[in-house]
């Protein structure tokens, strides 16, 4: 999450996998040491994922991550990056189609399928998962599909994550 392109505000929420209650959660804000460049988003947002998870007192089993993994130009998004900088399991979940071809619902680039495209939301976009780290791209789909509540599009610890940073942000714009 960005704050007036200066500041940098990344959140990790730990939810139980069975309820998805919340377990933990923290956040971090950084300046930003880049400027936004499409597909370098690791350069810019992944030190302050990694601040934040450095911050938890019970680290997470997995990392659903706000980016690509596998499904980037060069088969290495935030999802990669962050779970190797971690080395933790990491799935990657974009908003947007950063590259590739999609074909039946599955993203390639050339010949090889590195993502899915996933509609979670009656009349609402697809999202789109990749592998990060450590994970197949058949348990990434099974833990998103575990992970969405309805009527939320993205997965519940990226959909919380989501609101409490941008309460994090109101508060500070408010000082």
């Amino acid at each position: 999450f960005i704050d007036n392109n200066t500041k940098i505000i990344s959140a990790i929420i730990v939810c139980d996998y069975k309820t998805m209650d919340v377990v933990e959660k923290n956040y971090t804000i950084i300046d930003a040491m880049l400027p936004y460049i499409p597909g370098y988003l690791s350069y810019r947002e992944g030190p302050a994922i990694v601040d934040v998870f450095s911050k938890l007192r019970q680290k997470p089993d997995m990392l659903i991550v706000d980016g690509n993994g596998v499904l980037h130009p060069r088969k290495c998004g935030m999802a990669s990056h962050v779970g190797l900088l971690l080395n933790i399991p990491t799935i990657g979940v974009a908003k947007n189609l950063l590259c590739g071809e999609v074909k039946a619902g599955k993203i390639y680039l050339g010949n090889d399928m590195v993502g899915i495209q996933m509609t979670t939301k009656q009349h609402g976009n697809p999202i789109y998962i990749s592998s990060g780290n450590k994970v197949s791209i058949g348990t990434a789909i099974n833990i998103v599909e575990r992970c969405i509540r309805q009527p939320h599009k993205l997965p519940e610890p990226l959909f919380i994550a989501h609101r409490y940073a941008n309460k994090i942000k109101k508060i500070k714009e408010g000082l």
